[in-house]
């Protein structure tokens, strides 16, 4: 509200100033004071419509921002019928990239093929989670619940998976290009044709996980099989 506010001022500074300095010009052009308030008040119309306009914009983000905000919260609520209602509606306005998801319920969520660059899961529960050919990229997941979830063909370059728990997670041939596992519990994981390569991965475990087929650099064979991967 408050920056809403402060562009509500700077619009009617600018449409002030612009109002005087129109007057200004139609005097020392030699116009008739009739003509002077003719030009002032046809100015002063179209400034107000277009203050009117803007003013309608600027409710139309701060609406928009309360309510995903709102959705946000009910995504953190124990309802099922809630939750599933909720994230619905963000699917449909497209409003999952970016999106402020940190500690929300997404247990079982059908999110295949969805669009959820740059979005902020840290500590989301993501059990059983439908994420199969899901655009992730960017994606904050620190410390999420991503067991079991379905993340087959994903698009997770670049995502940050720091201390998430993924054991038991379909990762076939998703790519994780440049993403962070550190710490990551990875027991069990099935990543056979998954894109490896510039994963950082210090501390990861990767006991019983699936890595056939796998394409690595930084994270070498040897480093997969002491951690207890299946690579051949």
């Amino acid at each position: 509200m408050r920056g809403e506010s402060v562009s509500q001022r700077l619009i009617l500074a600018a449409l002030t100033v612009a109002g005087g300095g129109l007057t200004i010009a139609s005097v020392r052009m030699g116009q008739s004071w009739s003509g002077v308030w003719l030009n002032v008040g046809t100015g002063l119309v179209g400034s107000v419509i277009t203050y009117l306009l803007f003013e309608q914009l600027l409710g139309a983000r701060e609406r928009q921002r309360d309510r995903r905000d709102a959705l946000g919260r009910d995504l953190r609520g124990n309802d099922v019928a809630i939750r599933n209602f909720a994230l619905e509606e963000m699917v449909a306005r497209g409003w999952l990239v970016g999106a402020d998801l940190r500690n929300c319920n997404l247990d079982g969520a059908a999110l295949r093929g969805h669009d959820l660059t740059e979005a902020d899961l840290t500590g989301a529960s993501l059990f059983g989670a439908d994420l199969s050919g899901a655009r992730l990229r960017r994606a904050v997941i620190r410390l999420a619940n991503l067991q079991g979830a379905q993340l087959i063909g994903s698009d997770l370059e670049e995502a940050d998976l720091e201390r998430a728990d993924c054991r038991g997670a379909l990762l076939t041939d998703a790519s994780l290009r440049g993403a962070t596992l550190s710490s990551a519990l990875l027991n069990g994981v099935d990543a056979t044709g998954a894109d490896l390569r510039g994963v950082r991965a210090d501390g990861a475990v990767w006991e019983g996980a699936q890595v056939r087929g796998a394409q690595h650099d930084s994270v070498t064979l040897d480093d997969l099989r002491r951690a207890g991967a299946v690579v051949g």
